[in-house]
């Protein structure tokens, strides 16, 4: 199995989890896939000896080898090799990828909608969760029943939003409708300090704690202005920081040696 095709069922999958529904032409590229693959399932490789027996029964039934469909499917199947399974695979799967990129916007512009959806449901919680970590239940659920409810509400809206990013994820590597980022990119613009501090777990509540709000990406300018923005304020923090040990190396930069009159 190749990787496109793990990563297509599992965009399928998990679309179909956050309840999304494909364009028609993609729905219809998986069912041709489907049909393609089944057929592929059934044919056999093919020996020289049975294309012996089949141009031979041809000939002694007064029919001409060289037109007959009996004796041109065993030789096409065997010019093929035995790869024609996965030749036809492949076929399919690129039938499908074809269908994305004509109609990735749709999906996207679904999964932001989930998103902002979500991002708004984790924001409502944090109201009164105050920014409690998500798996600690116990301690959640020692203040009360509503902190209980708004904690199954976030938890609900967190998992929501790690198949959101999944199912981005995953489109983007079949697709390259954007460039490749990381997960705390793709939902949110985020300040460097933020970024720094959360980016290694994918956990969409730690962003509304830090006071962020989700703003799923879903072109590459977003991701590209996002990316430029954290660069800048990155130049900025070394260039802070060349100008303070400069300051230390040398004190008394800076201070006029003119008596003020």
């Amino acid at each position: 199995m190749s990787t496109n095709t793990t990563t297509l069922t599992s965009l399928r999958t998990i679309l179909r989890k956050l309840d999304i529904t494909l364009p028609k032409p993609i729905r219809d590229a998986y069912a041709d896939t489907d049909r393609l693959n089944t057929a592929a399932r059934d044919i056999e490789p093919v020996t020289s000896k049975q294309i012996a027996h089949a141009w031979g029964t041809a000939i002694l039934e007064d029919r001409d080898p060289h037109t007959d469909p009996a004796v041109q499917r065993l030789i096409t199947i065997n010019a093929l090799g035995d790869s024609i399974a996965q030749k036809m695979a492949d076929t399919a799967e690129d039938h499908i990828i074809d269908a994305l990129r004509a109609n990735t916007r749709p999906i996207l512009e679904a999964l932001r909608n989930l998103a902002t959806t979500a991002g708004k449901t984790l924001e409502d919680a944090n109201t009164v969760l105050r920014g409690l970590p998500l798996e600690d239940r116990e301690t959640i659920a020692a203040h009360g029943s509503k902190h209980l409810a708004a904690w199954e509400q976030a938890t609900a809206a967190n998992s929501t939003l790690k198949n959101v990013d999944r199912a981005w994820s995953w489109l983007q590597t079949l697709t390259r409708f954007a460039p490749a980022s990381e997960w705390i990119v793709r939902l949110a613009d985020v300040d460097l300090d933020t970024f720094e501090k959360h980016r290694r777990r994918c956990n969409p509540w730690d962003l509304i704690v830090a006071g962020h709000s989700i703003d799923l990406a879903i072109d590459t300018d977003t991701i590209q202005a996002r990316n430029s923005r954290r660069a800048e304020e990155h130049a900025d923090r070394i260039a802070a920081g060349d100008a303070a040990r400069r300051k230390l190396m040398n004190p008394s930069a800076g201070i006029s040696l003119i008596p003020a009159v």
